[in-house]
């Protein structure tokens, strides 16, 4: 990969929703406004009015940069994951910046319509926040393609059972309200082609809104693919929709599939395409036996109850988790004893899988395995 010259003094420009804040630490992702590069910046606050300050922010924020860029530093130890590589096959980032203290930070207000986005993703973000931790994860994951390193506890719970993947299939949500929206058209007598039309206009909004995440970009333009299609009347199967979407997906993202997360969304979605119509425990055991190559590969780690696992919480986890995300966060200006019970019940069940993912031996070390054979 083609690494770019080092960045040169200029003003550079942070999103709202580029704003991560851990500690007293704040990591910002900003682009030069002269060169166009992405560096990643960092900043530690002075006061605890200053965190709090960053932990709202809304609007475009601009910060001068002169010197000090640094090569963002490789994994030091051997199979350890390699956060400078990630950052420039995925985000073309590769230089990185501590702001000293006295570094001046001028808000601006959104002057463009990827501005107003972003200003509209961190104001959605911000509601949602408000929610307990557990509801929070969740609700950032599903409905925003956010995750805060703060909370990545359920992450982890996921990744040691081996149904990781379940986070990587979070674009059926998108289906799920769909079909919502169809039955509700359906009951009000709207015609299907106005409906079409409308979601037209709202599914584009709402995949920008989200930032470009994998799995729900991937639903909604398999979505508009099958609508394009029943609109201009081409058949079109969902093999070929599957296929020409991650085609125009790796035109976007060249590296997509040198990620665990895009590897497991396509190859899920792929999987569900062929398995098709069957009992629970089959779908859930090749999509457990399908995702086993690569949890290996990027994790190392097996659970011996995986494919049990599977059996019982994919047909019940983005139904219910989803449920209580919307229901919390519609209740949430209304009712704290609801929002309450929606996080008791979602800890409950991480609670369960926590016990399960804790078992004694029942996590197998395989080690790295190769990409091709000796």
């Amino acid at each position: 990969m083609t690494q770019p010259q080092q960045p040169v003094a200029q003003y550079f420009k942070v999103q709202p929703d580029a704003i991560q804040v851990a500690g007293d630490s704040v990591q910002l992702t900003a682009i030069g406004q002269q060169d166009g590069q992405t560096i990643k910046a960092y900043y530690r606050c002075q006061t605890f009015a200053e965190k709090r300050q960053w932990q709202q922010v809304r609007h475009p924020v601009l910060f001068y940069g002169a010197k000090d860029f640094e090569r963002i530093q490789g994994a030091t130890n051997q199979n350890e994951f390699d956060y400078a590589h990630f950052l420039a096959q995925q985000k073309r980032c590769f230089y990185q910046l501590t702001l000293a203290k006295e570094t001046t930070f001028a808000l601006r207000r959104p002057s463009s319509g990827l501005d107003w986005l972003h200003y509209w993703r961190q104001t959605c973000a911000l509601y949602l926040r408000k929610l307990p931790t557990a509801l929070r994860f969740h609700a950032q994951t599903l409905l925003l393609g956010l995750r805060e390193a703060q909370v990545d506890h359920y992450q982890v719970v996921l990744g040691r059972l081996g149904i990781i993947h379940l986070l990587s299939l979070s674009g059926l949500h998108v289906f799920y309200l769909v079909q919502v929206i169809r039955w509700c058209a359906t009951y009000c007598r709207i015609p299907r082609e106005w409906l079409n039309c409308m979601l037209f206009g709202l599914l584009p909004v709402y995949a920008l809104l989200v930032g470009g995440t994998t799995s729900i970009s991937r639903a909604i333009a398999l979505i508009l693919c099958r609508l394009l299609c029943e609109q201009l009347g081409i058949r079109q199967s969902r093999l070929d929709s599957w296929s020409l979407v991650l085609l125009v997906n790796l035109f976007w993202q060249p590296y997509l599939l040198h990620s665990m997360g895009g590897i497991l969304s396509y190859l899920m979605a792929f999987a569900l395409i062929y398995i098709g119509e069957g009992s629970t425990f089959k779908v859930a055991y090749w999509l457990s036996l399908l995702s086993l190559p690569v949890c290996l590969r990027f994790n190392y780690r097996w659970h011996v109850l995986t494919i049990m696992m599977n059996a019982l919480v994919t047909p019940i986890y983005l139904p219910v988790v989803l449920g209580l995300v919307i229901v919390a966060s519609v209740m949430l200006p209304v009712s704290n004893l609801v929002v309450n019970g929606c996080e008791w019940l979602l800890q409950l069940i991480y609670k369960g899988l926590g016990l399960v993912a804790q078992i004694p031996h029942a996590m197998i070390t395989f080690g790295k395995i190769p990409l091709l054979p000796y």
